[in-house]
């Protein structure tokens, strides 16, 4: 009884705080996607720049989106916002957002460093094993069905880190080192609920995809209808 009390006033917590902060939550967000946007506008020109320009070898494609990497102070101090919005403590969006870039750009910088080296790693890795695994017959794919199936669980646990890096990170006073062995740590001592979290925002991401695409279509085809 007690854990269903809780469970709902959470809920209702987390819609009274929407309301409360909605303007600012939008402001925020606003403000993170312009960012995003940016940096992949910037990673893009610095890729078209480095492969049809100066026709450089499609090994350093990491290179070209390094830039991406500034979105680590900029994270940390979204989240750090977003986690007094939580606690409602008085908030001053401008000064508070520099505030908490300054302070925490050099350790979310790390934190987003690791999570590019991982994400070209497994993007390397994923799709080798799987084409190497069909490639082979049944005796001689097992070495890559491994790799296949550890590549999958360091991208799942991966994924659960993020979860609690950079939340920590503006929260707490820890060494980088403490920050990911906490990170890792509760990836699997909250297991079920990074899965939970991992399949909501999986079905949130497919959906946006798929309106995404729909609008596409659905432009592409009015526009045709206009033409003829």
């Amino acid at each position: 009884m007690a854990k269903k009390t809780l469970e709902k006033n959470s809920l209702l917590k987390y819609f009274e705080i929407y309301k409360e902060k909605f303007f600012k939550i939008v402001i925020l967000s606003a403000i993170y996607f312009t960012a995003v946007t940016l940096l992949l506008i910037i990673s893009m020109a610095l890729s078209n720049l480095m492969f049809e320009v100066l026709h450089l070898n499609n090994y350093l494609t990491p290179v070209a989106f390094l830039p991406l990497i500034v979105l680590g102070p900029i994270t940390a101090a979204v989240i750090k916002l977003c986690r007094d919005f939580v606690r409602r403590e008085p908030s001053f969006m401008a000064e508070d957002f520099k505030l908490a870039f300054k302070r925490n750009w050099k350790q979310s910088t790390v934190i987003a460093i690791f999570q590019y080296v991982v994400i070209w790693v497994l993007y390397i890795a994923i799709p080798f094993y799987y084409n190497a695994m069909n490639a082979t017959k049944d005796g001689e794919s097992i070495f890559f069905t491994f790799g296949l199936g550890i590549s999958l669980f360091v991208a799942l646990i991966f994924i659960f880190m993020s979860y609690y890096l950079y939340m920590m990170c503006v929260t707490l006073t820890l060494k980088i080192r403490e920050l990911f062995k906490n990170a890792a740590i509760f990836s699997f001592l909250c297991l079920l609920r990074n899965i939970l979290l991992t399949i909501i925002l999986g079905a949130f991401l497919a959906l946006v995809f798929t309106l995404c695409l729909y609008t596409i279509q659905l432009k592409n085809a009015l526009l045709y209808g206009i033409m003829i």
